[in-house]
């Protein structure tokens, strides 16, 4: 299974720490070799080392965790990491080498970041997210960065798809976080704890106000189009609001019009324009049901399951042109796969008691460079004899024929151990 641009070779075949590939030829040369030792069986004791295989390795001791890696560049030489003690390292000769990201700010440096965002449009352009209202810039792939002011502390950072001027950003107002009555600096009431939304024109530089009592956003279809949900009461501490009273709100020219899609909303997903909301049931306080449009501007439209049974949480798991799979939590834990055909309001079971984490997850993986591939777990009635044991399946239609896996419990010693990153 071949990646299709794979940079890094994160293993424990024994050894545990980054790997440096010399070229693309050498890695294709491991993977057929993984990909050898699954198909004729595989043991502990046939796993190769990383000198057999002809791995060079090279340490770097970094402050905290690996959070997250991007690129950034037009090629593959420029690195972006995020450390779990939020400390920022850039790269740009293909990991050989890792600069500490430290800013100055008056007198100090500032070296303490929260998130990291690269535009796909023009990926030189890195924004860093901070813990109070400056944010850091770099239009040269993180070669050089410059701290800016930005209206709150933001929480996140999205680049457009389909465009590299336009961002979006949400934050907290100051007193969610502690008693302030100071304003924001485009005149916002900073001393109501509040979400807000803002959006930038010029490729992050500055940033104008969009909506607050924010929950929820994301990219729409089209350059300017923003799907949101946000709180219909617009006072108050948003945290104390109730949260079964939210919009759907839809944008085609970034918020001069909006247009309400439903209301009584519990979440949403927008995934290859398709716009799935989960909404309370009007009967029945307890109760959701869900909704899917092909287009954020369609109307939005019930799905029917087969059977009536508690529907707790959804999670979207493949969106494909004919159909889509989705996940559903109906207890503790557990919940059933369905696919939604051409119509996309009947339902089809065809996997049950797939374990879900607390995150809402379901335990369905992508076979990364196999289009419609999939491995999935499910809690087996009976296996050897245990009850509640794990199976794994396969499906190579987008989930809607599911095999077992063979030799999965013979493998899991090798594959499990393994973890193959791409970037």
């Amino acid at each position: 299974i071949l990646p299709p641009s794979p940079k890094f070779l994160t293993s424990a075949i024994p050894c545990s720490t980054t790997v440096e590939m010399g070229n693309l030829q050498q890695l294709m040369q491991v993977l057929l070799l993984l990909a050898c030792i699954a198909v004729v069986g595989c043991s502990a004791s046939s796993s190769p080392t990383c000198e057999e295989v002809g791995l060079k390795l090279r340490k770097r001791h970094l402050q905290g965790e690996v959070m997250d890696v991007v690129r950034t560049g037009e090629d593959e030489e420029h690195f972006v990491i995020l450390t779990s003690k939020r400390q920022v390292y850039t790269s740009h000769d293909g990991g050989r080498s890792w600069k500490h990201v430290k800013l100055r700010a008056g007198r100090k440096n500032h070296a303490i970041f929260t998130g990291v965002s690269v535009s796909p449009v023009d990926p030189r352009t890195v924004l860093l997210s901070t813990p109070d209202r400056r944010y850091a810039r770099s239009h040269d792939s993180g070669r050089t960065f410059r701290l800016h002011n930005g209206p709150v502390a933001f929480h996140d950072i999205r680049p457009n798809p389909n465009s590299a001027n336009l961002w979006l950003a949400s934050g907290f107002s100051p007193s969610c976080f502690a008693n302030s009555r100071t304003r924001g600096s485009h005149g916002d009431d900073a001393s109501v704890c509040k979400r807000s939304l803002y959006f930038s024109r010029d490729n992050g530089k500055s940033w104008e106000s969009a909506l607050h009592y924010l929950v929820d956003y994301d990219w729409g279809s089209c350059k300017e189009c923003v799907v949101v949900s946000m709180h219909r009461e617009q006072k108050g501490h948003q945290f104390s609001l109730n949260q079964r009273e939210i919009l759907v709100v839809y944008t085609q020219d970034l918020f001069n019009h909006k247009r309400q899609i439903i209301s009584a909303a519990l979440g949403f997903r927008h995934v290859k324009n398709h716009l799935f909301v989960a909404a309370q049931d009007p009967g029945n306080s307890d109760g959701m049901h869900l909704y899917v449009s092909r287009h954020p501007a369609d109307p939005l439209r019930r799905v029917k399951f087969p059977k009536d049974v508690p529907q707790r949480r959804y999670s979207v798991v493949d969106v494909v042109a004919h159909q889509s799979m989705i996940s559903v939590e109906h207890s503790d834990g557990l919940g059933d796969l369905y696919v939604l055909e051409h119509s996309e309001t009947e339902a089809v079971a065809v996997l049950h008691k797939v374990p879900r984490d607390r995150y809402g997850h379901a335990s369905v993986t992508p076979i990364k460079g196999l289009n419609g591939g999939y491995i999935a777990n499910v809690v087996s009635e009976s296996l050897f004899g245990q009850q509640g044991a794990i199976r794994s399946v396969f499906s190579m239609d987008h989930g809607s024929h599911w095999e077992p896996l063979d030799k999965a419990d013979v493998c899991v010693d090798i594959l499990g151990g393994m973890d193959i990153v791409y970037y």
